[in-house]
């Protein structure tokens, strides 16, 4: 229930105003149930008096009219509540989404399998965040409510018949709990199959993807993988769902013999109450199994499922995504080591070393050495597992760069929104040179009919780390697709446009000839650093990787 109350408080605090009219809503809703009852009751009165002779046509057709205008009014009222209940929900669904996509989380998460499955948890949480507070809240002011007064009614005509009310509310109370350890068994058994599901899931809604199952005819073989994470999913969900339909009949037995109860006191009890409250009393029966079954058992019932990824979307939430770093007029390593999360192997291993503001350096080593994973270290967006890292504040362009569906300008100025574009870069890097294209117009054939290559898109990203404007660069592969003749003339442009310091990721090693230090990882290690000739003659892997690139 802890998870409830924190819930029910996150959504109170995103809006106040709506919160309390919503609920303020809902106890109206229980109060029109009283009213419709004791109405219903003062109806059946006057038609026992009308039956009698006890009272006039005239007037019974008026009691008549007044309780059909009184069903009128509250069958208005409930489709007002309806339309406010779902305008009050879109507004919250949005305030909820942002409120997850406000935090900044850490690229190293990304990293870790469990973290995933929480975060696909947690979405599904947030997207229901609504629905369940409503069904909580629902439960207190609404079906609550509803069942107190018809436990003070009852109680009025006979102490009895509270015992009908203690029986089904105990019966409920039991009935749920059995049901939510049921679901979050199968919750932990099921989120892992649920991210695999949906990764099979996007292959075949995918852009890039879509390419590839057609030239190659893979359909079948990732059809043949959906399939068995989807007989997974749901050999693993039927043992549970047996479970629950157990548990659905044992609980419909036992109200069965409640109806039984309940008919045998109304039975004994038909001499102390009127013909009005005879019937009004059976209303009332039916009432009480109804709010059962629709309230404290429908409505929970609906939720307990979702509770598991409640708590992960508040999980999310109060994680601490705060980056542990310290910032310098250097960038310093000192014996620091890193592992990736639920591994126990070293991606990197005591690493030491110190690079001034501005000094120009180069990154290289075979694939796996650690070159990326340095980079990332250098930036903050990995938190070392040993040792201590001081650093600068730095711009970067990255190898898996993101394609925005923007226009060519604003996918450069998101970077530093505050700043004008330089445009005279654009033609220095030959961006669009060929095509004389409106920079304005949408890069996606989604939005527009602009496409660009893979090379124009890695020129929009050099562009955009440039426009950052940091004191330091970073950049990881930064012309891994475009070709060597552009690639040149881009490296040349980068070493004369930034004038401050710069780490270049590559395994084009004529790219950092000239830079005033190299970097030589293996194997997670730094076995060499220093200028392209001291690397040359005394560095073995150096020579070896420079004499087959330039080859």
């Amino acid at each position: 229930m802890n998870s409830i109350f924190k819930a029910i408080k996150l959504v109170f605090n995103l809006d106040k105003k709506m919160f309390i009219i919503n609920y303020g809503i809902f106890i109206l809703e229980s109060l029109s149930f009283v009213f419709t009852i004791y109405a219903l009751q003062f109806t059946l009165e006057k038609l026992g008096l009308f039956i009698s002779g006890n009272l006039t046509t005239s007037k019974m057709i008026i009691f008549m009219f007044l309780f059909i205008l009184v069903k009128i009014l509250i069958y208005a009222f409930r489709s007002f509540m309806g339309f406010y209940c779902e305008y009050y929900d879109l507004v919250l669904s949005s305030k909820i989404q942002k409120k997850l996509m406000d935090k900044e989380f850490l690229p190293i998460n990304f990293e870790d399998n469990n973290f995933l499955d929480v975060l696909s948890q947690a979405k599904v949480g947030a997207s229901n965040l609504t629905y369940i507070t409503n069904a909580y809240i629902d439960v207190v002011f609404m079906y609550g409510f509803n069942f107190l007064f018809l436990a003070i009614y009852l109680f009025l005509l006979s102490p009895y018949f509270v015992l009908i009310l203690i029986v089904v509310l105990l019966l409920q109370i039991l009935h749920n709990k059995f049901d939510k350890e049921i679901e979050e068994k199968l919750e932990e058994n099921i989120k892992n199959l649920r991210r695999k599901r949906e990764y099979f899931e996007s292959l075949f809604l995918d852009k890039e993807t879509v390419k590839e199952l057609k030239i190659f005819n893979t359909s079948g073989y990732f059809l043949k993988k959906f399939k068995s994470i989807i007989n997974s999913f749901c050999d693993a969900s039927e043992i549970f769902y047996k479970k629950l339909l157990i548990n659905d009949f044992r609980l419909g037995l036992l109200k069965i013999i409640c109806y039984i109860i309940s008919y045998l006191i109304i039975y004994f009890l038909k001499d102390e109450v009127n013909i009005a409250e005879f019937g009004v009393v059976f209303v009332t029966i039916r009432s009480i199994f109804s709010l059962s079954e629709e309230g404290f058992y429908g409505r929970i019932k609906e939720v307990n499922s979702l509770l598991p990824q409640l708590d992960a979307f508040l999980k999310i939430l109060e994680s601490n995504c705060e980056k542990n770093i310290t910032y310098e007029d250097d960038i310093i390593f000192e014996n620091v080591s890193f592992k990736y999360p639920n591994s126990n192997e070293y991606a990197l291993k005591n690493i030491n070393f110190k690079i001034k503001t501005n000094e120009k350096v180069g990154i290289v080593g075979v694939n796996g050495s650690g070159k990326s994973t340095l980079s990332k270290l250098v930036l903050g967006l990995y938190e070392q597992s040993e040792g201590k890292i001081k650093t600068v504040k730095s711009s970067a362009v990255f190898q898996d760069f993101v394609k925005y569906e923007l226009s060519s300008i604003e996918n450069v100025k998101i970077s530093n929104s505050q700043n004008e574009v330089d445009f005279s870069k654009f033609k220095k890097i030959d961006y669009f040179t060929e095509n004389d294209l409106d920079y304005d117009k949408i890069l996606s054939k989604r939005f527009s009919d602009v496409s660009i290559s893979q090379g124009q898109w890695q020129k929009l990203a050099i562009l955009r780390g440039l426009h950052n404007n940091k004191e330091f660069f970073v950049f990881d592969e930064p012309t891994w697709a475009i070709d060597p003749i552009v690639e040149k003339k881009i490296f040349n442009f980068l070493y004369n446009e930034i004038q401050t310091g710069m780490i270049v990721v590559t395994h084009n090693l004529s790219s950092v000839k000239q830079m005033d230090k190299i970097m030589v990882l293996e194997e997670g290690k730094i076995v060499g650093f220093d200028t392209h000739l001291n690397l040359i003659e005394n560095n073995d892997l150096y020579k070896k990787l420079w004499t087959t690139s330039t080859t």
